[in-house]
């Protein structure tokens, strides 16, 4: 992933309301990213994840009404896929809603156990500062910039009514 190849996915971000909101925000993060060390990659990660968490909360209220729910995480990767799979109109498109979902849920959004030492590089252990300096590599802050690129596709875009219409509840 060249700094031009990174460049032009981000211009595609600034057509969705949620990531143009942040995009200073992402901007930085990306940033200290394409510094290529780990100096970069520490400052990259935090900052993208909390973006990552923001988008996701933001949106599933904007579409749902509901600030907190019960398992909230996994209720907004939930809704996520459903809105992937609402806007790619089957299980095989190319984006593969579901298996971003559980891609979400088993390692993004995985939580982390200091007393049995368990603590993988995910937003839980990245934003509650319990990862080692040894778990912020550029493979994991790509992954951060993939994500946010998913996203992306599942959003509305910034001139769509902000009210976008939820996709059907998936947990019943």
């Amino acid at each position: 992933f060249t700094p031009g190849l990174i460049q032009s996915i981000m211009e595609r971000w600034w057509g969705r309301a949620r990531l143009a909101e942040r995009r200073e925000s992402i901007e930085a993060g990306i940033s200290a990213y394409l510094q290529g060390n780990q100096a970069g990659y520490l400052l990259c990660m935090p900052r993208l994840h909390a973006d990552i968490d923001g988008i996701m909360k933001s949106q599933f209220y904007a579409d749902t009404g509901k600030d907190r729910v019960r398992g909230q995480q996994k209720a907004w990767s939930r809704h996520f896929a459903d809105l992937g799979v609402a806007a790619g109109g089957d299980e095989t498109w190319l984006f593969l809603a579901r298996h971003f979902q559980r891609s979400l849920e088993e390692s993004f959004l995985a939580p982390f156990n200091i007393e049995t030492g368990e603590i993988p590089p995910s937003r839980n252990s990245v934003l509650h500062g319990a990862l080692g300096l040894e778990g912020y590599t550029r493979a994991r802050a790509l992954q951060a910039i993939l994500i946010l690129d998913q996203l992306c596709h599942y959003l509305p875009s910034a001139d769509s009514s902000q009210e976008a219409q939820a996709p059907p509840d998936s947990s019943t």
